[in-house]
């Protein structure tokens, strides 16, 4: 399979390194956005400890840190105290997995 995959790969015209761990990495990351649930892709992957799954939580708490970073500053001046976007973004944190809601809010912490 080590050997094999990358053969694959380029047969297929796949630049980017293809190894069975790449795989797993990829599969794991895109269940824990699909479900959200670090404990069902814990069962999935086999691991016996949460925390090494809670790796994937911080690929995908580097995404929204990404994406919250792309987004303009507006000026605290430029907007009334309190708007139905700031109504919006709670109701979003709140919907969040709590590890992704906590890696965000460090991530914000960071940033003040």
């Amino acid at each position: 399979m080590q050997n094999l995959l990358p053969r694959l790969a380029e047969r297929s015209c796949i630049v980017r390194r293809a190894t069975p761990h790449v795989l797993r990495h990829t599969a794991a990351t895109r269940m824990l956005k699909a479900i959200g649930d670090v404990r069902r892709v814990q069962e999935f992957l086999g691991h016996a400890d949460v925390s090494t799954t809670q790796i994937y939580t911080e690929v995908l708490a580097q995404d929204v840190a990404e994406a919250v970073d792309a987004v303009p500053d507006v000026e605290a001046d430029a907007r009334p105290e309190t708007c139905e976007s700031d109504e919006m973004a709670a109701q979003v944190l709140a919907a969040l997995p709590p590890e992704l809601r906590e890696a965000l809010e460090r991530h914000l912490q960071r940033e003040k």
